[in-house]
């Protein structure tokens, strides 16, 4: 097995995490915050998009950064199992996914107001942000299935 980490390297590095953590958790706790505060930023975009993100970080960052703590910093010996190893394996292949479908969902709706200029605001229509939604769902859906099959 591989030796163990000094003390002090274990503390700083629980440090460090526990930091990191605590500063995402709340940064994105924030802009959800913020969304649900003003009506004047409830709109579809915003809620599906960046509230999208924000979600998934934060629970990417509660869920996902203390099982790193755990078993990477901490070395637990008794988090060592089959099944713990394959649901943090999961767990992390699934917020990867829906990270990177987030931010992709993002850059395309800057990709559209850019390149479109200001057509973009009256091309925007109620059916096709559900159109967006739709498909931002549909392709949620089908990676987290894939990450289930490919995890078992």
């Amino acid at each position: 097995m591989y030796p163990s980490k000094p003390l002090y390297a274990k503390a700083v590095m629980i440090l460090l995490t526990s930091t990191l953590t605590s500063s995402s958790v709340l940064g994105n706790r924030f802009v959800l915050a913020i969304i649900a505060l003003f009506k004047s930023l409830r709109t579809v975009p915003n809620i599906v998009l960046i509230a999208s993100l924000a979600l998934v970080d934060l629970l990417n960052s509660a869920i996902n950064m203390p099982i790193y703590n755990i078993y990477s910093v901490l070395e637990a010996s008794w988090f060592r199992g089959k099944t713990l190893a394959v649901a943090t394996t999961l767990l992390n292949r699934v917020f990867t996914f829906l990270n990177l479908a987030s931010t992709l969902a993002v850059m395309g709706n800057m990709y559209l107001a850019i390149s479109l200029d200001l057509r973009y605001f009256t091309r925007k229509t109620r059916h096709e942000s559900s159109c967006l939604c739709i498909c931002y769902l549909a392709h949620q859906h089908c990676s987290g299935d894939l990450v289930l099959n490919s995890a078992i």
